[in-house]
């Protein structure tokens, strides 16, 4: 189920707050960017990673365990209007984590950012959601707005 809510994302209360990012080892800017500076060891993790399209990698964030998902759904980035999200990559980092979720011992519940992939990654929002409606039928998915 997919529902939004109006909050800051980096207060979800989820266990796993997913974000996309970009295969160039950059997270300079929106999301990437917040919880780079909230969360460093994401950042130093991403950096350590050998970054391939449709790869999702999961950092431990606290003791509570709570995760950071750092999606690789778009292979460059810019702030020039293109279109940078791969859809076929996005599906598959999303079916990853919705199997992740699956395979917890309890349940696991996701948070991202409204909009994902289509501000700065200059995906078509409707498709975006398209495809989050069809992957998250059994995990519970909230999206956050400011």
């Amino acid at each position: 189920m997919v529902t939004v809510v109006k909050s800051n994302l980096l207060n979800a209360s989820e266990k796993i707050i997913a974000h996309q990012v970009n295969c160039q080892k950059k997270m300079n800017s929106g999301v990437a960017k917040a919880i780079r500076e909230k969360w460093s060891d994401v950042f130093e993790k991403y950096q350590k990673t050998e970054p391939q399209l449709g790869f999702v990698d999961f950092i431990l964030v606290d003791r509570n365990y709570r995760y950071v998902a750092n999606m690789y759904a778009q292979d460059n980035y810019g702030y020039d209007g293109k279109q940078y999200t791969n859809y076929d990559a996005f599906r598959q980092c999303c079916k990853t984590i919705v199997e992740t979720c699956r395979n917890m011992p309890k349940k696991y519940t996701v948070a991202m950012p409204y909009k994902i992939a289509s501000d700065r990654g200059g995906a078509d929002w409707d498709k975006i959601m398209d495809i989050l409606l069809e992957e998250f039928t059994d995990i519970d998915l909230t999206l956050y707005k400011l």
